[in-house]
């Protein structure tokens, strides 16, 4: 009998001593699943978080505007044959310019001074003479709108016979944002450039090689569209354009300008929207001699300060140009009675 009590305490210690261990176990195993888990909640955040820093500099690649001078060749060239072939590049001109002409002669209507000069030019000048044109900007719609217009339908659908339709310059946020709308572009003669890039882009060493070779050049000297309707102030890429060209031995361009009115209404700055019933006038100058001032580009080449002042002097006699079609362009509005609606 007196065993029995020592026999209880050592059962029930080692009933203690079983349930330590177990209690010790159980919190040892929670505590491992605890850091396992806290392990596991870690690496995942840090594989999400990889992976949305990886997303955003691919959305941020995606967003961004390619660079253009990361498509310029070794010789600082764009490329400027068709993506989609010769029939691609005819099929994009040929129906941009039937939906302008729709826009511009159905929708509203469209006149036209002096177009006879312009389409001479286009034409009839022996190349490899080179032209450039020149207008005001006022809308988005300016080019391939207005162009269109001044240009027979029968010149779009035989480009691939004479390669004459215009060539143009567009910022590269519309046109180059990504790879279709490039291509795209690029079958509608447009080269990308960048707003703010400077006047030492591939861009414009590609335009000058164009206009050497007889191509025609539209450039607007404003650089962006006007808000107001007003003649801003002039950018001095055509002017070096003009000496590059001069300086390399290029014969100097016919230079044609005009000034249009009605565009603002047609399609307003910002809005998808098309006007109807507005009505659209083209005032064609006559070419602008720039014998005197070009002869100097040489010279002032070496001259920061000389070759500053001759691009103001030359862009200056576009500005005047302009200027003096503007107030014509009012005149025979206003002489047919037709205002800016």
């Amino acid at each position: 009998m007196r065993g029995a009590p020592h026999r209880r305490a050592a059962t029930r210690n080692s009933r203690f001593a079983t349930l330590n261990r177990t209690t010790a176990s159980v919190k040892y195993r929670v505590a491992r699943g605890i850091t396992d888990r806290e392990r596991s909640l870690c690496a995942l955040k840090e594989s999400k978080g990889s992976r949305g820093a990886s997303s955003a500099r691919v959305m941020a690649s995606d967003d961004s505007a390619p660079s253009t001078s990361a498509r310029a060749n070794e010789g600082g060239m764009l490329p400027t044959d068709a993506p989609w072939g010769t029939l691609g590049r005819q099929a994009v001109l040929s129906t941009v310019a039937l939906v302008s002409k729709f826009l511009l002669d159905v929708v509203n209507s469209t006149t036209t001074t002096n177009g006879e000069t312009l389409r001479d030019a286009i034409t009839s000048r022996e190349r490899p003479q080179g032209l450039i044109t020149l207008s005001n900007h006022a809308s988005t719609f300016d080019d391939p709108g207005v162009l269109s217009e001044l240009i027979p339908m029968k010149y779009f659908l035989t480009e691939p016979w004479h390669g004459g339709v215009r060539w143009t310059l567009c910022t590269d946020e519309i046109c180059a944002k990504n790879k279709l709308r490039e291509d795209f572009f690029l079958c509608g003669k447009a080269l990308a450039i960048k707003r703010g890039g400077g006047l030492d882009q591939p861009v414009l060493h590609t335009a000058v090689e164009l206009v050497k070779r007889g191509d025609w050049l539209h450039l607007f000297p404003e650089g962006r569209v006007s808000r107001d309707g007003e003649l801003s102030r002039m950018r001095r890429g055509f002017a070096k354009l003009l000496c590059d060209i001069e300086n390399s031995g290029g014969q100097t361009p016919l230079v044609v300008p005009f000034w249009h009115s009605g565009m603002a209404v047609v399609k307003p700055y910002g809005e998808y929207s098309i006007g109807v019933g507005k009505r659209v006038h083209v005032t064609v100058g006559e070419p602008i001699d720039f014998s005197d001032l070009v002869k100097k580009c040489g010279r002032c080449e070496k001259s920061v300060k000389a070759r500053d002042a001759l691009y103001g002097q030359i862009m200056d006699r576009v500005e005047g140009r302009l200027r003096d079609l503007k107030a014509k362009n009012a005149r025979e509005r206003e002489s047919t009675g037709a205002a800016v609606n």
